[in-house]
């Protein structure tokens, strides 16, 4: 998400451990995609929220490299 481009505040976030439950993988799993940039953030403090809109647009450029 581009600095500019205006954040829907009706848009669900989730926590690192609530996406990693939801995928079925582990904190690290979703940490280092956030690392890699695979998964776009919201900084809030010091902690960081994921919006489902970006894991959405994951799974489905996910799906697109499995065939």
């Amino acid at each position: 998400m581009k600095p500019e481009e205006v954040f829907d505040l009706a848009e669900p976030l989730f926590t690192i451990p609530e996406v990693a439950g939801k995928l079925k993988v582990s904190n690290h799993t979703v940490r280092s995609w956030i690392q890699k940039r695979w998964l776009r953030i919201i900084k809030v403090g010091r902690g960081v929220r994921i919006p489902a809109s970006a894991i959405s647009e994951f799974v489905e450029r996910s799906m697109r490299y499995q065939g």
